[in-house]
Formats: C-alpha cells, structure tokens, sequence
C-alpha cells in the first residue's frame, strides 16, 4: 500500500516540483494535467502555436511513499513548494483508492470524446457554423480558435455548443 500526501507549489511550478520529488527524493508522484495550445513567437519573430501541458487541479501536487512516510523536510526545502495540506494539524493521508479516482476524473475531463487540434463547427451562439480548431478541453467547456478579421481568436464554449466535423 502507498502513503499519498498533498502539497501545494507556486502558480506554473507544479511539474517541476513533481519532478524534483520524484527524480531527488525517489517518490511516486501524481499531477493530472491537459494539453493545451499556445500562440508564442518563433525564429524571426513569426507566430507559432505550440502544444503545452498544464496541470488540471493546480496548485496541487499527489506525492506518495511505499516504504514508509515522506521526507517532509526534505520536500519541504525543494524550490517553489508552498504548503502541506494538513487535517487536524497532521498532512491529509488518501489511500490507493482515492489516488485512482482522482486519476479517473482526469482522464474523463481529459478524454470527454474532445481532443486538442480536433476539428469542430460551432452549432451554437454568435459563432454559429464557423468552423474552429480545439485549443483545450476541460469539464464542461472547451476552448476554440476561431479565425476572425484576417487573425485567430480563442473562444471557450460549452461542449453541447460544437459539433465534430464529418
């Protein structure tokens, strides 16, 4: 059985603490995360789009120990780590089980049947029958670009506003 804990780490910090966990102090690790696009400038100035992760439950941080309890002091002392999450003045304890179900609602928020880059017409609202390129996928919403004027804007919309494209 694995002893899961919960830290917190700075905003945009996540992987690399989670990183830094597993690969100095040889924990399990867990940060569920999406895929999502970027608009960012390339070689020469041009706009490019890269695809980036980013964690789904920001600023949190599942570490987990099989031998015994974590080096408190030791993540403690790793940069960009912010807090314990504590219950009664101890660090909250999950088991197994919870680690799996949080992993299980990651993967529905990120497997919802929408996909990053896939591509989708607008069915509802004033975007109606354009079509748009998925940008990020969350619970309920997605993000789309749409062209609009000659350039790209990101839109989020309810899932039950896109359709796929046949």
């Amino acid at each position: 059985m694995t002893i899961w804990r919960v830290i917190t780490a700075a905003p945009h910090h996540e992987l690399h603490v989670a990183d830094k966990c597993r690969r100095g102090l040889g924990l399990l690790t867990l940060v569920p995360t999406e895929r999502h696009r970027v608009r960012t400038r390339g070689k020469g100035g041009q706009p490019v789009i890269v695809t980036r992760e980013r964690p789904l439950m920001a600023p949190y941080i599942f570490v987990g120990s099989r031998v015994g309890d974590i080096p408190w002091r030791d993540v403690m002392e790793i940069r960009h780590v912010r807090n314990v999450i504590q219950f009664a003045g101890e660090p909250a304890l999950l088991n197994d089980r919870e680690i799996e179900r949080i992993r299980d609602l990651a993967k529905e928020v990120v497997d919802a049947g929408w996909q990053t880059g896939q591509r989708v017409t607008i069915a509802d609202g004033p975007f109606r029958s354009i079509e748009a390129l998925i940008a990020a996928v969350r619970d309920k919403t997605v993000t789309v670009t749409v062209p609009l004027f000659g350039s790209e804007r990101d839109v989020e919309l309810r899932v039950d506003q896109i359709e796929r494209v046949e």
